[in-house]
């Protein structure tokens, strides 16, 4: 396991955040194709289809870019150790486990999809706000 976070992949949250963004934004590409073509049903927990586009736009695509900004450019300007290796591991895992529970019906009940969502925002929060609030350069605060 120790192997799995020593390569370059989980050294800088960009890597992870950006690479999933783009899989997600070609399989959500194919998806919606898929549906509207007849070809496969998609079963959301939103009444409507445009509500999970949108949704997903912003709470998949758009928030794994940027995480994997912010968590890249919070190190530069703090001059501090970025977020890495299995603290990277689980905010990413966080991200990706909220893509498949929105987006598959697995019977998984709805509350426990939900916190699986809701986790991943303040956590990423956390772990930019930390290493600010640590160096106390009052300009990052902007």
């Amino acid at each position: 396991m120790q192997k799995l976070f020593n390569g370059p992949f989980w050294s800088r949250g960009f890597r992870p955040f950006f690479f999933g963004g783009a899989i997600y934004a070609v399989l959500s590409i194919l998806t919606w194709g898929m549906f509207y073509a007849g070809i496969l049903e998609i079963s959301s927990p939103f009444d409507s289809l445009v509500v999970w586009h949108a949704y997903e736009m912003i709470f998949g695509f758009a928030m794994a870019i940027v995480a994997g900004f912010l968590l890249t450019a919070v190190a530069n300007w703090t001059g501090s150790s970025p977020v890495r290796r299995t603290h990277l591991f689980v905010l990413f895992l966080l991200w990706v486990s909220g893509r498949i529970f929105m987006n598959l019906s697995l019977g998984v009940p709805t509350w426990f999809i939900m916190f699986v969502e809701l986790a991943f925002i303040p956590l990423l929060a956390i772990s930019i706000a930390v290493p600010m609030f640590r160096m106390k350069n009052k300009r990052n605060f902007i």
